[in-house]
Parts: C-alpha cells; structure tokens; sequence
C-alpha cells in the first residue's frame, strides 16, 4: 500500500508539472501573439518624437535646428563673394552711380530670398507631417503667425550679417566660413567665457550673456510660448 501510495504521489506530481509547463507555454505563446498584433498597427514611420504635434510646433523644431540659416549663410557668402571673384563690381558701380544704391538693392534681393527659405521650410514641415506624422494639424493662429515673422527677421538678420561681412573682408570663403561658424554655435564656449569676465569686471545683471545679443542663440531661445522680454530682445 504504502508503495502504491508513492507512485501514485508520484504521478499526481508529475502530471501536475506537466500541466503547468503547458499553462507556462501558452502564456508565453499568447504573449508573442499580442507582440505581434502591435508591431502590424504600427505606423510605417514609427511613432517618434513630435508624432502627434501640429504644424506650428515642427515649424519650431526645424527652426530651432539652425539648418535654414546654415544655409543661408553658404548663399550670403557666395552672393557677395561671387562679385570680388569675378571683378565685376566696378562695372555695377559704374552702373548705379551711386554704391549706396547697389547695396540697397542686394539687401532687398536677401530679404526676398530669405522669405522664399522661410516658406520652403514651412511648406517642407506640412508635406513631412503628411508623410511621417499622425496627422497634418494646422492649428495656425496669431501666435504661430508672429513666430513665423519675428524667426523670419532674425533669419534677414543673420544672413544680411554674413553678407555685410563678406563684403568687408572680400572673400566668399572668408564669409561662407565665418558665416557657417556663426551658425554651427561654435563661438558658445568663448561667448560664454566672455561673459563670465566681464560679469566678473562690471556690474551686469546676473541673467547678462553675450548669446543673447545673436540671431542664433535668439532663434534657438524663442518659442511659441514665449513670454514678452524674449519676444522683444528677439525683435530688436
């Protein structure tokens, strides 16, 4: 009896085992099943960063990724520069009268063609959403409408910046260069050092940096919900 009793116990444990390996299975099978089932609803693109954002918040982030003006600063030295290249700038002295003139006229030809950029990189953020994000949400209104305006000054700024320089200095690799410098961010370490000497010389406010008199730092800096003080030390 008492044999019995052990090979029965014995058995009882073992089908016992075998039937929560089977549950243990199943579970797991289950499990990969539902993986699955989620891995086909996802969208082609991936759900990322910014998936569910509207119009005016991605115009933000490429704005505030500095590229447009990076490119704009390659433009304003080649547009200045190619006149010193060429030597042609006498014959368009010769041809205005008047320099003054002349330079009026390349700044209004930067100002147009910094608006062009300025709505390429809007129109480029809407088709982007069309093909990457969740959906294309507009939600455009004032305040979006001023940040396009005001970013667009500081891009104007930047750019006549860079022309103005490689102007003085004659030289489209000189200006291309100082221009791609600028826009990179790679005086940050010296403007920051600038600031804490002359913080430690003269009696400046405690928020007093140099970046915030730069176009870049300015465009890096504003947001759509921006208070006033950033929204005017921009515009100025």
């Amino acid at each position: 009896n008492s044999a019995e009793g052990i090979s029965n116990s014995f058995e009882m444990g073992f089908n016992a085992g075998l039937d929560a390996s089977e549950e243990i299975y199943q579970a797991e099978a289950n499990v990969e099943t539902e993986v699955e089932e989620e891995d086909n609803g996802i969208n082609l693109w991936g759900e990322g960063l910014y998936y569910y954002d509207d119009i005016p918040t991605l115009f933000w982030c490429n704005v505030t990724g500095l590229n447009e003006i990076l490119l704009l600063a390659i433009f304003a030295g080649i547009f200045m520069g190619d006149i010193f290249k060429y030597k042609f700038d006498k014959n368009l002295i010769n041809g205005c009268h008047n320099r003054l003139t002349m330079m009026f006229s390349r700044v209004i030809v930067i100002a147009i063609y910094t608006f062009i950029m300025h709505l390429l990189m809007l129109l480029f953020t809407i088709i982007s959403a069309a093909f990457m994000a969740d959906a294309v949400i507009m939600n455009i209104d004032k305040t979006s409408i001023m940040y396009f305006i005001i970013t667009w000054m500081l891009t104007f700024a930047f750019t006549l910046l860079v022309a103005m320089i490689t102007n003085v200095v004659k030289s489209k690799a000189v200006g291309i260069t100082i221009g791609v410098v600028l826009s990179a961010g790679i005086f940050t370490i010296a403007v920051t050092l600038a600031t804490m000497i002359a913080k430690a010389y003269l009696p400046l406010p405690e928020d007093f940096n140099f970046a915030n008199y730069f176009c870049s730092q300015n465009l890096a800096a504003l947001t759509l919900d921006s208070d006033g003080s950033i929204v005017i030390r921009a515009v100025v």
